[in-house]
């Protein structure tokens, strides 16, 4: 599998790890913004695949987020298949 698959399949599973997050004010947004960086690998844009990698960390991360270290680690795994597959997120 090429690694910009392998990319968007983690996108996939993070999108789904945070549906089946409890309900947090933050989780629409992050639901949107997973949703965003997936369109983003998919269509290779390597600018909007940075935004939308800082946007969606930031929000995982900030300590009153409510997130499980389920999707923080979920996430920590799509960028390191993004990274693996040269694109870089920081």
């Amino acid at each position: 599998m090429h690694t910009t698959q392998i990319a968007n399949t983690q996108a996939q599973q993070l999108i789904d790890i945070l549906r089946a997050e409890p309900e947090v004010e933050a989780k629409a947004r992050a639901i949107e913004e997973a949703e965003h960086l997936q369109r983003a690998i998919q269509a290779f844009h390597m600018e909007a695949i940075r935004f939308h990698s800082y946007t969606l960390h930031r929000q995982l991360t900030q300590a009153e987020s409510g997130f499980s270290d389920r999707s923080r680690a979920a996430y920590q795994e799509l960028r390191d298949a993004l990274e693996e597959s040269g694109l870089t997120t920081r």
